[in-house]
């Protein structure tokens, strides 16, 4: 909980980087993380690119040379193969196997444009994050997953090619994601990769860092008890549940009852969420 508890203080500066907050976002795949370390790896990959990038004009021709030194000379690239995977979300290992999903290797543009004085900004576009990289000559967009520069005036087609259907380009989408912005992205991708593979202790603690974020969000509370009533993490589900009830103002349905039954799925119906809380409640008397 003291990481959770780090990265709700880091999601109220003002000057947190991209980087930072998903470095903190890495220490659920590995609470002895050193970030310091990451930090020092960031840093030596900018010097190793900045040769690469010494001669080279403003413009496209910059905005190409960056992306090729990151993918070729660093070695950076989309995980098509195990596309699927936590590890494709945690900076750390993005930065160990150079591979990982696109809004990792985004994070990572940013980290070395910032070393190189170059403004690299990360866009969310539909099913797709992309880098922007603008100087005096013009604006590219640039995507580390499939290693292609894109100007803005084919960005629609190129998308289209990539998910091989139409894609509707909404003026709010050409604003740059914010660091926090950021940061969910990357917890909601961890959150359904446990899911999906059935893996609910990292998944609660995904959740803890989700609700950091978004703290009135019913259906992360609602999910993050029935979570924790799985894995029998009674004082979290207990705290989850009953602020869920709290938020939705049935906080009459906890009157007491007889607790029954066992683990549900995640999609629990309200007599279930209660009998849970009566059960965990039971649990915690004997325990206590």
């Amino acid at each position: 909980m003291r990481d959770v508890i780090r990265f709700a203080a880091a999601l109220q500066r003002g000057d947190v980087l991209p980087e930072q907050l998903a470095l903190s976002i890495a220490r659920i795949g590995d609470p002895a993380l050193d970030e310091g370390q990451c930090v020092a790896q960031l840093d030596a990959l900018a010097q190793t690119l900045a040769p690469h990038l010494a001669d080279v004009p403003v413009g496209e021709a910059r905005a190409r040379a960056f992306l090729e030194g990151v993918r070729r000379r660093l070695g950076f690239d989309g995980n098509h193969e195990r596309y699927y995977e936590a590890g494709n979300s945690y900076l750390n290992v993005v930065l160990e196997r150079r591979k990982g999903l696109p809004i990792l290797l985004c994070v990572v543009l940013m980290a070395l444009g910032r070393r190189l004085q170059l403004q690299i900004d990360g866009m969310g576009f539909p099913g797709h994050f992309m880098g922007r990289y603008q100087d005096e000559a013009g604006t590219w967009f640039l995507d580390p997953f499939y290693g292609e520069v894109v100007a803005p005036d084919a960005l629609s087609g190129y998308l289209r090619r990539i998910f091989n259907r139409p894609v509707r380009l909404g003026g709010d989408v050409f604003t740059p994601v914010t660091p926090v912005a950021l940061a969910q992205r990357i917890l909601n991708n961890l959150r359904n990769f446990y899911l999906e593979a059935g893996d609910y202790g990292p998944a609660g603690t995904v959740l803890d860092y989700m609700l950091a974020i978004t703290p009135g969000s019913i259906y992360l509370w609602r999910e993050r008890g029935v979570l924790g009533f799985r894995t029998g993490e009674w004082q979290a589900a207990r705290r989850a549940l009953r602020r869920y009830f709290f938020l939705t103002g049935r906080t009459q349905l906890l009157l007491p009852e007889e607790a029954g039954g066992g683990a549900v799925s995640v999609m629990a119906s309200e007599e279930q969420l209660v009998q849970m809380l009566h059960e965990i409640d039971e649990t915690l008397n004997r325990l206590n």
